[in-house]
This record gives structure tokens, C-alpha cells and sequence, in this order.
């Protein structure tokens, strides 16, 4: 028969102890139970006590990467995009049976469905009228502004940076530096916490961070003595006025139209048979790629700097009667901000070095 080994000293009433917390499912960050036991955890340890949290993976972190599109579900897309713009008057059921003949084994529901994903919509004409218009034809007109001005509009417009300026608007900015600066472990905008209704704080407030949290008020006069100082360079307003040549612009767009093209060539070599259907997908998987690079490129150099639309003359004496949302603008149009974690410091007292304020043209 097993024994149990005695203790070779029974512990006192005033020696630490060694606890085995057991928790189901806690996450330590949301939730009644994980939040709970966190802060239970937390003062033990600080009576001097040893405690060991197990738990489960919660199932708020559980999560289900999307599996693959493979290779033969992108070229029948392809296909059909082709198809549907050689036959733009065909719907669903005619282009599954041009596919068919093309040895694609795919029945009418799921060509309704690929055409309903890749967003294809097919004209149906009115039947049962003599009296219908005649057909219209493509016509030619002289363009109005030039394709990089379109381009120009088009970046400025869906940019997602714009923000409306209303003072009186439900969700005004009220904090300057809310959304401008950045969580030093995730990278995420930090929001501004009130705390007893009257102490802000600039915090990090995503799930499973949390973790750097620093008063506004010191912030806000850090950023902006490191503003004042970067308007007082007379090089700073020819930096960061202008925009982008159109040269850049027009490069960028020839760079989009070549591998558009390429990529069309290449859906004509592998309908045709002069290339497999495995390397052609390879080869449009690499050509999507760049596309999409190739088009954030434009994008970038289409967009105007955003520092060219303000007024920085006279900031500094125009500082304390601008509003917090104008603030906001000048302070995202000329500098990044981003606040870092104390690792040791002092937390109530305020270091510069735990917030890193950084030219945007730099």
C-alpha cells in the first residue's frame, strides 16, 4: 500500500501557500468567471502566496481559418467573368451551358451563385412591346478632366481617413488625439476613459490588450509642444505642402493596365489549352498579388497630402480656440503618435520617452 510522505514542515498559519485555481473556460479579459478569477489571482499573489491558474481555451478566442479557394474554383470564376462580358445579355442558365460545352462539370445553381458572388447583373429586355426603344450604342465624348484627375477623386473620396467636421453633430470629437494615437503592443487607435467622471486617460481598449494606458492630459501636452516645434522649421510647411506629380500617377496607372493585360493573356492561353490549368493558376494567383499592390500604389499617389488642405499659418496662437476636431486633423495630417508600455516606470509620473511622436514625411 502506497504512503504518503510527511511533510518535512508542517506550515505555519502565516507561510505562503501554494494554490491550484481551476477555471472551465476563463479569459482573463472578458467575461464574469476569467475577469473574476484574474483579480482573485491577482491579490493572492500579492500577499505573497503561489497560484496557478488552469483553464480551458475560451471560447471567445476560438476561431476558424477560412479554407482555400482552390485552383480549379478560381479559373471556373474567371471563366465565367469572361464569359459574361463576351455575352452580357446571357443570364445564369445560358452561360452554365456555355460552360458545359467548355468540359466544366457545373450545374445551373451553382453558376447562380457564382454569379451572384462575383457580382454579375444581366440585362433582360422587355418583351412583349413593338414599340420599345431602338438600341443605343456607345458613344463618344470628349472627356471632361483627365483619367489621373480621376484617379485623384477616386482615392480622395474613398479614403477612409475623411472625417466631416461638425461641431454640433452627435459624436463630435471631443478628445484631439482620440483615434490619432496608437497602442504600443497592438497598434490599435486608443480611446479616451473617464475615470471617477473626471480623470481621462488615453487607453488601449481592444480585446486581449488592454494593457497601455496613460493620462490625457500630459499626452495631449507632450504632442502638442512637439507640434509647435515642428512648425517653427520653415522647411516643415514646404514638406509636407503639395501633392504628387501627375507623372507619378500616370506611371502608376500604366503599371495596373500592364498587368491587367497580362493577366487577361494569361486567361486566354489556359482557355485555349496552350497552358495547364495548374500553372495557369499559379501564374494569376502572382498576378493577383501585384494588382492588388500595383493599385494601392495608385491609390497612394493619387491621394493629396493631407497637410496641403490646412492652414498652419499662425498655429500656435490659433491653438486655443480651435476645436478638438481641427486639432485632430492637423495633429493626423503631420505626425504619427504612438504610446508606449511603462515596463517598469514609475506609472504616476509621466515620461516623454513613453510616447513616441514622429513626422509623417520622416
Amino acid at each position: 500500500m502506497a504512503r504518503f510522505r510527511p511533510l518535512a514542515q508542517v506550515p505555519g498559519p502565516d507561510d505562503p501557500l501554494r494554490i491550484a485555481w481551476l477555471v472551465y473556460r476563463g479569459n482573463p479579459h472578458c467575461g464574469g468567471q476569467g475577469v473574476y478569477t484574474r483579480y482573485v489571482a491577482r491579490e493572492v499573489a500579492a500577499r505573497g502566496h503561489e497560484i496557478s491558474v488552469f483553464s480551458g481555451q475560451p471560447r471567445s478566442t476560438q476561431r476558424l481559418s477560412p479554407a482555400p479557394v482552390p485552383d480549379a474554383e478560381q479559373l471556373l470564376r474567371a471563366r465565367l467573368r469572361d464569359l459574361a462580358a463576351e455575352h452580357p445579355r446571357y443570364g445564369y442558365r445560358r452561360l452554365g451551358v456555355l460552360l458545359a460545352r467548355e468540359g466544366y462539370r457545373v450545374n445551373h445553381k451553382r453558376v447562380q451563385r457564382l454569379c451572384r458572388e462575383e457580382g454579375l447583373r444581366f440585362h433582360h429586355p422587355e418583351k412583349h412591346r413593338k414599340d420599345s426603344a431602338p438600341s443605343l450604342t456607345a458613344a463618344v465624348w470628349p472627356p471632361v478632366i483627365t483619367r489621373a484627375e480621376h484617379e485623384r477623386l477616386v482615392a480622395q473620396l474613398s479614403d477612409p481617413r475623411r472625417r466631416t467636421n461638425g461641431a454640433t453633430r452627435p459624436g463630435a470629437v471631443v478628445h484631439w488625439l482620440s483615434g490619432v494615437a496608437v497602442c504600443g503592443e497592438c497598434g490599435k487607435p486608443m480611446r479616451v476613459l473617464t475615470n471617477r467622471g473626471k480623470y481621462r486617460s488615453y487607453t488601449c481598449v481592444r480585446p486581449g490588450c488592454m494593457k497601455v494606458s496613460r493620462t490625457a492630459g500630459p499626452v495631449e501636452e507632450y504632442v502638442q509642444a512637439v507640434l509647435f516645434a515642428l512648425l517653427d522649421n520653415p522647411l516643415v510647411l514646404s514638406a509636407v505642402s503639395g501633392r504628387s506629380s501627375d507623372d507619378a500617377v500616370v506611371a502608376a496607372m500604366d503599371q495596373v493596365d500592364a498587368l491587367t493585360a497580362r493577366r487577361d493573356s494569361v486567361r486566354v492561353e489556359v482557355t485555349s489549352g496552350r497552358l495547364s490549368a495548374v500553372d495557369g493558376a499559379v501564374i494569376l494567383t502572382a498576378l493577383g498579388d501585384e494588382i492588388t499592390a500595383a493599385e494601392e500604389q495608385l491609390r497612394a499617389v493619387s491621394l493629396p497630402r493631407r497637410a496641403a488642405d490646412l492652414d498652419l499659418s499662425g498655429l500656435r496662437e490659433r491653438w486655443a480656440g480651435m476645436s478638438p476636431a481641427r486639432k485632430r486633423a492637423v495633429a493626423d495630417a503631420l505626425v504619427s503618435v504612438e504610446v508606449l508600455s511603462m515596463h517598469g516606470r514609475k506609472a504616476r509620473v509621466f515620461d516623454p520617452a513613453t510616447v513616441r511622436v514622429q513626422p509623417r514625411w520622416a
